[in-house]
């Protein structure tokens, strides 16, 4: 019970930090803009809670593996169940 609890609290914690803040996510867009075009195949290897993998999408990188997340792979099944739930 209390790892599943601190688990959830991880994650909220993750997603909070990670897609809260609006300019973060701006700066990621510039950062990636250099490198992923509209329709390029991209991948988030490791990914964490998927905030690398929306920069790719909002820069127009077409979903991919639609089971792990958009184009992530990540570090275990928890990791994959909370993905899924963010659909």
């Amino acid at each position: 019970m209390f790892d599943s609890v601190r688990v959830a609290r991880g994650v909220i914690r993750s997603l909070r930090i990670y897609y809260g803040d609006r300019q973060r996510r701006s700066a990621l867009d510039r950062h990636y803009a250099r490198f992923v075009a509209k329709d390029d195949l991209v991948f988030d290897v490791g990914s964490h809670v998927g905030d690398r993998v929306a920069a790719f999408r909002r820069l127009g990188a077409p979903p991919t593996m639609r089971r792990a997340g958009r184009g992530s792979v990540g570090p275990g099944p928890s990791k994959c169940r909370s993905r899924r739930s963010m659909r």
